[in-house]
């Protein structure tokens, strides 16, 4: 009787680590939305490839199609990946970024466990581009020279591991996966290891030390070249492919790894020499893309290698012309091929910088000045469905201007009118962001609609004994300079003017009031305004002004002896 009890609580339990582990793992699915499945790889983040794998990737119909690059860990600068980034957004391209070292000698030098906390605090400072933040770690470590000149699977296991977790503990959205691996290299250790072999001791190697790396890992690069000889027909099937990223989740499979990684094709294409002309390189694109990548809902993206490289040994697989601003027909070929307008999830966010009241006069039209920062990812543009709304139980009437183009870090001065209703009362509510209607991020606002304040305003008489206790006029002016009071005619009553009731008044703005009287030198004053009687005490009322411009002058003496 005793094991149910123990039963219920470990299931219990059990079902809490579910629901916590689903609110952390904060990346979204990328096959879950209309997704643009063509990409490329560019070998260096300047304005031109960037614009021209746009060209490629969006064509036809397409957008948020991806663009794969490398940073090096001697070119980690904030300011500059941040405006690749930027240039990204404004093109619609979705960044996958494979992390590197650097290079040394033949060799690029081995990472290590220690520089994991390092690459996330750098790559966490950058606003990306959508919400999940595509990261590769390193480049086929099944090769020597890509790893310090020795292949080594447990060492690499041990670095992706640590890599990882630093990503993840920076923020959930990081979508992390493997590098890629040469499926054609040998079993020549340490020169060379098979990608069987390499994955083979990752795997008894992460379970000797009970560190499940693929808790951590959310989708597949893989390197699918037409081999041998990156010469191979595009109907090939099998490891060393085009297709060769079933084998590696097979492979996966047998290991133990049940979880279903999206693939990411981030390497492919083939290199023009010998028989493989332009016309044979183009035609296995189509064929590739239409008879196996498109159709396969497993794969995400494609990124071919290389949009421009202008020298050895890749040179052949450039779809740019040497030394030439032409592409050969493979990009044009690529180019047509009809497209999706992907949907990727982005992340909508703004905060108001600004004062908001919280307690604002009944019956009372109100114009603010909100100082609206774009916190998020989204470029916000009316023209593709971006607005601010009030979102409330009781319908207001108010204005928001149109939204023109606003990028994530600017903040724009927004003029925003909403008119109070007679009752008073608490009126909880949200200033929302809208995409198409739908709220993406909202700000809590909880007014209060409170009686009208009383001002009173006292003041003196210069020559007094001369003038007379009325034709008086007040105006108050809010922190725009929006005239929202007015009133003329006024009597004064022992040196003060009580207004009663006055509209269009909110605690804790700060006004502007200016009393006028006939041939005085008009007074201003200016008032925070509290939730009860705000006294304003002018300064002495002359009566110098009789040109009536607002100053004194010789020309008012020569009016006061006309």
């Amino acid at each position: 009787m005793r094991i149910y009890p123990l039963f219920f609580v470990l299931i219990f339990y059990s079902l809490l680590a579910t629901v916590y582990s689903l609110q952390a793992y904060a990346i979204s699915d990328p096959t879950a939305v209309s997704n643009n499945k063509f990409g490329i790889h560019i070998a260096t983040a300047d304005e031109q490839d960037i614009t021209d794998a746009a060209k490629l990737v969006n064509s036809s119909g397409g957008n948020w199609g991806y663009v794969t690059v490398t940073i090096q860990q001697n070119d980690r600068e904030i300011g500059k990946w941040q405006d690749v980034f930027n240039k990204m957004r404004k093109l619609r391209l979705i960044p996958i970024i494979r992390i590197a070292t650097e290079p040394d000698g033949g060799n690029w030098r081995k990472p290590t466990m220690e520089q994991a906390a390092g690459w996330a605090e750098f790559l966490n400072k950058l606003n990306w581009v959508v919400k999940n933040r595509y990261v590769i770690l390193f480049n086929e470590p099944n090769h020597a020279t890509e790893w310090g000149g020795e292949a080594n699977p447990e060492e690499y296991a041990d670095v992706a591991y640590s890599f990882a977790s630093a990503l993840k503990k920076a923020h959930p959205d990081f979508y992390i996966m493997l590098a890629g691996f040469d499926q054609a290299a040998p079993l020549a250790p340490p020169q060379y290891f098979d990608e069987r072999s390499f994955l083979s001791r990752m795997s008894r190697h992460l379970a000797d030390n009970e560190k499940d790396l693929f808790a951590l890992v959310d989708g597949w690069s893989s390197h699918s070249y037409p081999n041998p000889g990156f010469v191979g027909s595009p109907y090939d099937e099998g490891k060393g492919t085009i297709r060769g990223y079933e084998w590696e989740l097979s492979y996966l499979s047998e290991l133990g790894v049940s979880k279903k990684l999206p693939v990411f094709i981030t390497e492919t294409g083939w290199d023009r020499k010998g028989s493989m002309d332009e016309e044979r390189v183009a035609e296995n694109y189509r064929i590739a893309y239409e008879s196996v990548w498109l159709p396969d809902k497993r794969v995400v993206v494609v990124t071919p290698f290389i949009l421009n490289y202008q020298g050895h040994p890749f040179l052949g697989f450039s779809l740019r012309k040497f030394e030439s601003s032409e592409y050969y027909k493979s990009f044009e070929t690529v180019a047509d091929i009809p497209k999706v307008s992907g949907e990727p999830e982005r992340v909508s966010k703004f905060e108001i910088t600004s004062f908001l009241p919280t307690q604002l006069g009944a019956d009372s039209r109100f114009n603010m000045l909100l100082k609206i920062r774009n916190t998020g990812q989204t470029i916000w543009d009316i023209e593709q469905g971006d607005e601010f709304a009030l979102v409330s139980d009781y319908e207001f009437k108010y204005f928001f201007p149109v939204i023109l183009e606003t990028e994530p870090g600017v903040q724009k001065d927004v003029s925003f009118t909403i008119q109070t209703p007679e009752t008073i009362g608490s009126y909880p509510m949200q200033i929302a962001l809208l995409h198409n209607g739908k709220a993406q991020s909202t700000w809590e606002w909880q007014m209060k609609v409170i009686p009208n304040i009383d001002i009173a305003i006292h003041y003196s008489l210069g020559l007094g004994v001369l003038q007379s206790k009325t034709g008086f006029q007040v105006e108050i002016y809010d922190p725009q300079e929006h005239l929202v009071y007015k009133k003329s005619g006024i009597t004064g009553d022992n040196g003060e003017i009580l207004l009663k009731k006055v509209k269009n008044l909110a605690v804790g703005e700060k006004y502007r009031i200016v009393l006028l009287k006939q041939f005085n030198l008009p007074r201003q004053e200016f008032v925070v305004a509290g939730q009860k009687i705000n006294s304003v005490k002018m300064k002495t009322l002359w009566p110098v002004d009789w040109d009536k411009n607002g100053r004194w002058t010789l020309h008012d003496l020569v009016w006061f002896i006309k």
